[in-house]
């Protein structure tokens, strides 16, 4: 789908949209209240596109959410749950959000490329943390992983069931189980 144009998707019987495929969206997609939206177990949802919205689905087991066009604008409907989660945006230029808490990646978390800007999983008030629970792995082979975007002293996020954290060529660079992020622990290719 072209950046100029979008996608409408309208409310049936049923599930309204199934992806068994690749939907690469560089525009953005509309959806009428209570759409039914399923990603299969080989499906694949490139969001190619500055900011716009992530079609609120079910992400069956297999399925992944791919993000690729953020230069300074994070994607709406972020916080879903995931079977897969990969970012991959070369051209970003500043810090963005995800601002996710109670969600789970069912699957792997993997972090490619963050451009010059920064990726932050997380944005907890002072005192209170934000859960995020990713099942496989975390993998980073490039950019640069925060836990939470802020600078005040007091925010964490508790990053619950990694079982290992991989990077750069997936190499295993520590095995113990962390329960929690504090403000910016990165993990940069060394």
């Amino acid at each position: 789908m072209n950046a100029s144009n979008t996608f409408l998707i309208k409310n049936g019987i049923g599930t309204d949209l199934s992806v068994f495929g690749t939907l690469v969206n560089s525009g953005s997609i509309a959806a009428d209240d209570s759409v039914t939206i399923s990603i299969a177990s080989s499906g694949l949802y490139i969001h190619d596109s500055d900011g716009s919205a992530i079609p609120i689905s079910t992400w069956i087991t297999g399925s992944t959410c791919e993000i690729t066009g953020v230069i300074n604008s994070n994607p709406a409907n972020s916080m879903q749950n995931y079977s897969n989660f990969r970012w991959s945006c070369p051209g970003q230029t500043a810090g963005v959000n995800l601002e996710w808490d109670g969600i789970s990646i069912n699957g792997n978390l993997t972090i490619e490329n963050t451009g010059s800007g920064l990726l932050s999983l997380c944005s907890p008030t002072i005192g209170n943390g934000a859960t995020v629970t990713i099942v496989g792995d975390l993998i980073q082979s490039g950019g640069t992983l925060t836990a939470n975007i802020s600078e005040e002293t007091g925010y964490n996020c508790d990053c619950e069931s990694f079982r290992k954290y991989q990077y750069h060529r997936r190499r295993i660079f520590n095995k113990q189980r962390f329960t929690r992020w504090h403000r910016y622990y990165n993990m940069e290719p060394q």
